[in-house]
């Protein structure tokens, strides 16, 4: 097929005045070629917001985790492709499972609570075991 260079129009507030001669092509395969080009140049700029969004529906779109495979293993080998979602999924799933800080707050909470102290509202208590919780 035959291919023509279009012109930018005399009259420069016509709609249809490009900035710079776009070679325009009657061939099917062509004129997918110019839009597939001009994707690229436009997909160069990259924010950080749609690079998350990105990333997150890169990982979305994985297949289910069997159940027997360790998440931590997963997260390790996927540490290249998705950096910051294993960042933050290694940091979650490494909480350790136990009961220490709760006995450590029923304990407090048993110092506090005691005979000398009977006049304190339990909004207070509250709050009181709220702060000493925070490490």
């Amino acid at each position: 097929m035959s291919t023509e260079k279009v012109q930018p129009s005399s009259n420069p507030n016509s709609p249809s005045c490009p900035s710079t001669s776009i070679v325009a092509a009657l061939d099917k395969d062509d004129i997918w070629g110019v839009i597939d080009k001009k994707l690229m140049e436009s997909s160069g700029h990259q924010t950080p917001y749609t690079s998350a969004a990105m990333m997150v529906k890169q990982y979305i779109e994985l297949p289910y985790l069997d159940r027997k495979c360790d998440p931590l293993q997963f997260w390790n080998d996927k540490k290249y492709l998705f950096p910051q979602l294993s960042e933050i999924a290694q940091k979650y799933l490494c909480i350790p499972a136990s009961s220490v800080p709760s006995e450590r707050l029923f304990s407090k909470a048993g110092i506090l609570c005691n005979d000398r102290r009977n006049r304190l509202a339990p909004k207070k208590i509250d709050q009181i075991l709220f702060l000493n919780s925070i490490p």
